[in-house]
């Protein structure tokens, strides 16, 4: 069954708030104040920066984490030219 069949929405916004809401709300795995600090988080700088650039929570790459961390610290982005090679996972 395909997640649109099901009723699951795979875009970043969906997922992070199923995420939050299992986390904080149904498990418990923090306070309450805890649970506002992560939506808070989440609606300030994650959701801002991969929710335009992606359809579902597996678009996201490396390379687009490097640019937004890149961007939290102020740094600037990458120059445009060849990815550099990652290591294998052995």
């Amino acid at each position: 069954m395909s997640s649109a069949a099901s009723g699951f929405r795979a875009d970043v916004e969906s997922v992070a708030r199923m995420w939050v809401a299992a986390a904080y709300d149904d498990l418990r795995r923090a306070g309450p104040d805890r649970a506002r600090q992560v939506r808070r988080i989440l609606d300030g700088y994650v959701l801002p920066w991969f929710a335009p650039q992606t359809t579902t929570v597996g678009d996201i790459s490396y390379f687009m984490v490097h640019d937004w961390l890149l961007h939290l610290v102020g740094s600037r982005p990458r120059r445009a030219g060849p990815r550099p090679i990652l290591p294998s996972r052995c």
